[in-house]
C-alpha cells in the first residue's frame, strides 16, 4: 500500500483510462454527427435518463444512451472498484491465484469494474517484479462477465479494441437467468465423452476420451476467484427473482473465493444487502465481521475528483464546439459538466459488502 501511494499508480491508472474514455466518446460522437448532425445534442439529452432510470433496461436501448451512461458513471465506478481492491489488500483478503485470478462480473454494464481489476493486478505484478517477490508475480487476471444488453457489449468490446486492451470483449452468457456454472462444467465433460475420430488403419471410429483428463479439464472451467456484483442488483425483487442463481453462484466458490457487492448507500439498498447477505451465508460463504456503508468518499479537492471532472468537461467542450452552447440544456437534471472544477456539493461514496469462501484472516482488521 505504501508503494501504491508513493508511486501514484492509482492516479496514473485513472488518468490513462480517463484519457482513453474521452477520446473514445469524442470519436464516437464525431462519427455519428457526420451521419446525423443532431447526434451530439441527443447524447447530451440522454444524460438525465441514464442518471435517473438506470434500473430500466429499455433506457439503454435508445441511441447514445450507453455512451451517455459511460460519460456519467464509468470513471467513478472505475475509481470505486480500485478503492475496494486497495481496501481488500489492507485487510489481507485480496484474491490471489497461481494461474491468475479468474474474475466474473455480473451485469457488467460498460465494464468499469473489470478494467479497474485488470489495472490493479497489473500494478501488483509490477510491484512484485520491482521487489522480486516471486509469489506475487502472477499471470494477468482472466476477465469474464455476464451482460444482457447488446449495446453494453458493443461498448466494452469497442472500447477494449480502441484502447488496446486484451479484454473484455464478450460475455460468457448474456442472461443471468438460469445460470448454473456446475451444470455448464458437467455439460462440457459430457460433450468430451462423445469425442472420437476415424482411424484409417483400423477403419473404425476410435474413442479419444480420457476420463481423468476430461474431469480435470471440466473442473477448471467456469471457476472464479473473484465475483463482482456492482450495481447489478438495485431492487429487492431482483434478489428474490435471482435467488436460485445467486445460491448456485455463491455455492460454487472454492476456498479463498471472494464476492464483492458494491452499490448505493440508501435505506432501500441496505435492506437489499441484508437479504443478499442471508443468501450468501446460507450458501456457506462467510461475511466479513465488518462492512462499510460509506467507503471511498471523494472530496472536491481530491485528485481523482479533478481527473473525473476534467474528463467530463473535455467531452462537454467538444460537444459545445460542434453545436454551440445554446443547443445544450443546463437545468438541474444535468450536473455542471460545463465547469472543469469538481463540485463542492458532490461527494460520491458507496456501500461495500464482502463474502468469502473459507476462513477469514485473523491477523487483520478493517482499516
Amino acid at each position: 500500500m505504501r508503494w501504491l501511494r508513493e508511486s501514484g499508480r492509482a492516479q496514473l491508472a485513472l488518468e490513462r483510462i480517463a484519457t482513453k474514455l474521452a477520446d473514445f466518446l469524442i470519436v464516437t460522437i464525431d462519427r455519428l454527427a457526420s451521419e446525423c448532425p443532431e447526434a451530439p445534442v441527443e447524447f447530451w439529452n440522454r444524460i438525465p435518463e441514464v442518471r435517473s432510470c438506470c434500473s430500466a433496461g429499455a433506457t439503454f436501448e435508445k441511441p447514445l444512451a450507453i455512451e451517455a451512461y459511460a460519460y456519467v458513471h464509468f470513471l467513478e465506478r472505475y475509481r470505486r472498484t480500485w478503492t475496494t481492491l486497495e481496501y481488500l489488500s489492507k485487510v489481507a483478503v485480496l484474491p490471489l491465484g497461481v494461474n491468475g485470478v479468474r474474475v466474473l462480473d455480473i451485469g457488467t454494464g460498460p465494464a468499469p469494474a473489470l478494467y479497474a481489476i485488470d489495472d490493479f493486478y497489473a500494478a501488483l505484478t509490477e510491484f512484485a517484479e520491482e521487489f522480486e517477490i516471486s509469489e506475487l508475480q502472477l499471470p494477468p487476471p482472466q476477465l469474464a462477465c455476464v451482460e444482457r444488453s447488446q449495446s453494453m457489449v458493443w461498448f466494452f468490446h469497442s472500447f477494449s479494441e480502441f484502447s488496446g486492451r486484451r479484454s473484455p470483449f464478450s460475455p460468457i452468457v448474456a442472461d443471468f437467468t438460469g445460470l448454473d456454472l456446475a451444470s455448464r462444467r458437467a455439460w462440457h465433460q459430457q460433450q468430451n465423452e462423445t469425442e472420437r475420430y476415424w482411424d484409417d488403419e483400423t477403419e473404425q471410429y476410435e474413442e479419444i476420451y480420457d476420463p481423468v483428463a476430461a474431469a480435470a479439464d471440466a473442473e477448471r472451467l467456469f471457476r472464479y476467484r473473484l465475483v463482482v456484483l456492482s450495481n447489478f442488483l438495485t431492487l429487492q425483487s431482483e434478489v428474490e427473482r435471482f435467488e436460485t442463481e445467486l445460491r448456485a453462484l455463491f455455492g460454487d466458490l472454492k476456498a479463498g473465493g471472494v464476492v464483492l457487492v458494491l452499490g448505493a448507500t440508501g435505506d432501500s439498498y441496505r435492506k437489499l444487502y441484508e437479504w443478499l447477505s442471508l443468501l450468501a451465508q446460507d450458501a456457506g460463504l462467510r461475511a466479513a465481521g465488518w462492512h462499510r456503508d460509506s467507503l471511498g468518499r471523494i472530496e472536491a479537492t481530491d485528485e481523482a475528483a479533478r481527473v473525473i471532472k476534467e474528463t467530463q468537461y473535455r467531452v462537454y467542450q467538444h460537444i459545445e464546439g460542434l453545436v454551440g452552447p445554446s443547443s445544450l440544456k443546463t437545468g438541474k437534471a444535468w450536473p455542471d459538466y460545463w465547469d472543469p472544477r469538481p463540485s463542492a456539493k458532490a461527494r460520491p461514496q458507496f456501500a461495500l459488502r464482502v463474502f468469502r469462501s473459507g476462513r477469514w484472516p485473523k491477523t487483520r482488521s478493517a482499516a
